[in-house]
């Protein structure tokens, strides 16, 4: 009987972990989505007129790391609209030229921007 409620209960996590994980959001689709905003185009757009080349860091947050930070800094404004329970990504892209640093912070489980800074350094 023991056994059998230790697989069982084996058996659920596995399924939930594998139904969750199904509807996060790669890395590649969490930079598509940083790619596809306004800002990011005009930058993009600008650095190629101006020979750029641009790079782009993309780093998954999971929930107990966000927790830490937002515990670590209860006052920054780039982590209030974080998640708690679920992770994010963080897209950083460096245009330069024109000069441009762009932060995004991209929801894992529903593709939205929660937070955007634009950065200009000449």
């Amino acid at each position: 009987m023991l056994a059998t409620l230790v697989v069982a209960s084996f058996v659920l996590t596995s399924v939930t972990v594998l139904l969750l994980q199904g509807d996060s959001l790669t890395r590649e689709e969490a930079i598509g989505i940083s790619r596809n905003t306004p800002i990011v185009q005009e930058a993009l757009g600008l650095g190629d007129r101006l020979g750029g080349i641009p790079r782009v860091t993309a780093d998954h947050w999971n929930a107990t790391y966000i927790i830490s930070l937002k515990q670590k800094n209860p006052n920054h404004e780039e982590f209030e609209n974080l998640p708690e329970d679920h992770g994010v990504w963080r897209v950083f892209w460096i245009i330069f030229p024109p000069g441009e640093h762009i932060l995004h912070f991209v929801d894992e489980l529903t593709g939205q921007v929660l937070y955007e800074a634009a950065y200009y350094f000449g």
